[in-house]
């Protein structure tokens, strides 16, 4: 089989020619997952020179029509072979040579065909930003909890129940537990964000634990040191990359949200498609060793397990956090530089998932939140770090495209 491709506005068209059997039913599934990926959610697959098509390639073709439809993106064959239009109408897929629906559907499911409102584009060197207004809301309230300092002691000796319902968001060192003595083996990096909380255990499993909300079950951690924010997103920013397969840089996407969020101060929640992460991850709770050095070289390989190079490649991820143009000192001890420019300072936490292509638009943080953490594999949860060195550094967290809410801050003193 031969399979060509070309992009026309938002539709990207695959022309397959030969048959589309088994041997060739997971280079095409693999195409058009290829072309998901690149951006396109609108595919459509040119079959007119198909003279065969078996039970493999129509699970091939179903399969793609399942992840498109996810992401209310559109798979249509608009061209096929009297072959290929046989073997579809009698497998009862015939509404893919229209376009139409072949699995049932809700009302809750199908997109709003009401008219948004206007959106305002903006541009910067590496990316094109969608900005959609989603209401005038005061300024999210930030609170600081705990003692960063006492971390490179590892002398935290308590911790303090939290809880995030939706509405609420969060990052930080903590665990989820009834107290401090029940926590102790596991502190490690936490983020909460839309009624969902996931924590990255320093038990020794490497597996990373979440809850989401359900009736009155919600998030709740014994935190040593975070920050924890309350209140509405007033922007929601969809970036695209210029260039072809281009990465945008954390660094890039916190300056702009800062800037539309017309604050010196930022909340933001992040689903992204990322190309990489760098970040790293404590090994060992920071308790119960008073006087110990964590960040002091070599023991601080002891304690952190960093990213040496470039981890959770094409993925997707949720990315929470605060970024700041360094005017307001109050929590300064929380965050650190995002770059290149010292200027620019914030502290974020990542949450790693097995790769879904994100819905185009204008989406719902908790839907689509939820979404992840109910249908995708959680990979590891991240405090993202800028490792700028010329030589040896593996440099900052690179996204291909995403959503990102964003609101104005507070510190709540």
């Amino acid at each position: 089989m031969e399979i060509s491709q070309q992009k026309t506005g938002e539709v990207l068209t695959l022309t397959l020619t030969g048959r589309l059997d088994a041997t060739w039913s997971n280079h095409v599934q693999a195409a058009i997952s290829a072309g998901i990926r690149s951006g396109a959610h609108r595919i459509h697959l040119d079959m007119a020179c198909v003279h065969y098509l078996s039970s493999a390639g129509i699970s091939a073709l179903l399969n793609a029509y399942k992840e498109l439809m996810a992401i209310q993106g559109e798979f249509v064959i608009p061209n096929c072979s009297e072959a290929v239009r046989s073997v579809l109408e009698l497998s009862g897929l015939g509404n893919l040579l229209s376009g139409g629906s072949i699995l049932p559907t809700s009302a809750s499911s199908v997109a709003s065909t009401a008219a948004e409102p206007a959106t305002q584009q903006i541009e910067s060197e590496q990316a094109t930003y969608d900005v959609h207004a989603l209401g005038s809301f005061p300024a999210q309230r930030c609170r600081a909890v705990g003692d960063p300092a006492k971390l490179n002691e590892a002398a935290f000796t308590e911790a303090q129940p939290i809880d995030f319902p939706e509405g609420s968001l969060g990052i930080g060192l903590g665990a989820f537990g009834t107290d401090f003595a029940d926590c102790s083996g596991r502190f490690g990096e936490i983020l909460a964000v839309a009624g969902a909380g996931a924590c990255q255990p320093t038990d020794g499993s490497r597996t990373p634990d979440y809850i989401v909300s359900e009736g009155a079950l919600i998030p709740k951690f014994q935190l040593l040191y975070g920050l924890a924010c309350h209140g509405k997103f007033s922007k929601l920013l969809r970036y695209e990359p210029k260039a072809l397969r281009g990465r945008i840089g954390m660094e890039e996407i916190a300056r702009t949200a800062l800037a539309q969020s017309g604050g010196s101060l930022a909340v933001i929640a992040m689903v992204a498609e990322a190309s990489s992460l760098v970040g790293a991850t404590l090994q060992r709770a920071p308790v119960g060793v008073p006087g110990g050095k964590v960040f002091d070289f070599p023991g601080i390989r002891d304690w952190f397990s960093f990213t040496a190079e470039r981890a959770h490649t094409d993925c997707v991820c949720v990315v929470v956090g605060v970024v700041s143009d360094g005017s307001d000192t109050h929590l300064a001890p929380f965050l650190r530089p995002i770059g290149n420019d010292p200027k620019w300072i914030g502290h974020f936490h990542a949450a790693a998932f097995s790769y879904r292509p994100v819905q185009k638009g204008k989406i719902d943080l908790k839907e689509t939140i939820s979404g992840l953490f109910q249908n995708q594999h959680l990979e590891g949860v991240l405090h993202l770090l800028a490792d700028m060195r010329e030589v040896h550094g593996a440099g900052e967290s690179e996204f291909f495209r995403g959503a990102c809410w964003v609101a104005p801050a507070e510190v709540a003193l």
